[in-house]
């Protein structure tokens, strides 16, 4: 019994070595795929911030919206004063759950920020979906790039 204790000893200090090298490498690609989200979302914010043009004209002018649907022009008539600034761009960050599931019920906790620019038009959205308590999937990051329009997405 006493030969086998070195060797039990020596498994266990394997093991526990094995261990600590997975648990290091879960974290470290967790700590970079983090960092690559992150400067990915902040480049797509940046290039959208940079293809901005001032709103022209600067106000609302409903004489403008002769000529659309009546559903629309009713809407605008509605929401919009004359004189009114124009909104340049709008930040939008929601949280709330999903519902995942097919044919049973999945709730998602999720987190979404959006934003859009009307000059010239741009649109980015990034979303992440919580799996559970200590997880965060990125779901996807959607754009259409200003100045080029290319509509390009990726989950």
């Amino acid at each position: 019994m006493t030969r086998r204790c070195p060797a039990i000893r020596r498994m266990l200090k394997i093991f526990g070595l094995v261990a600590a090298a997975l648990t290091l490498l879960v974290v470290a690609a967790r700590w970079v795929g983090a960092d690559r989200w992150t400067a990915r979302t902040r480049g797509l914010r940046s290039a959208l911030d940079a293809a901005r043009m001032p709103v022209r004209p600067l106000v609302v002018d409903v004489a403008e919206l002769d000529g659309l649907p009546a559903p629309v022009q009713r809407f605008f008539r509605a929401v919009l004063t004359e004189g009114q600034p124009l909104v340049a761009g709008v930040r939008l960050q929601h949280t709330g759950t999903f519902d995942m599931g097919e044919t049973t019920d999945q709730w998602k906790t999720f987190r979404s920020d959006q934003q859009v620019i009307t000059q010239r038009p741009g649109f980015r959205d990034v979303d992440r979906v919580y799996l559970d308590y200590r997880s965060v999937h990125p779901v996807g990051i959607d754009e259409i790039a200003a100045p080029s329009h290319d509509r390009r997405g990726a989950l």
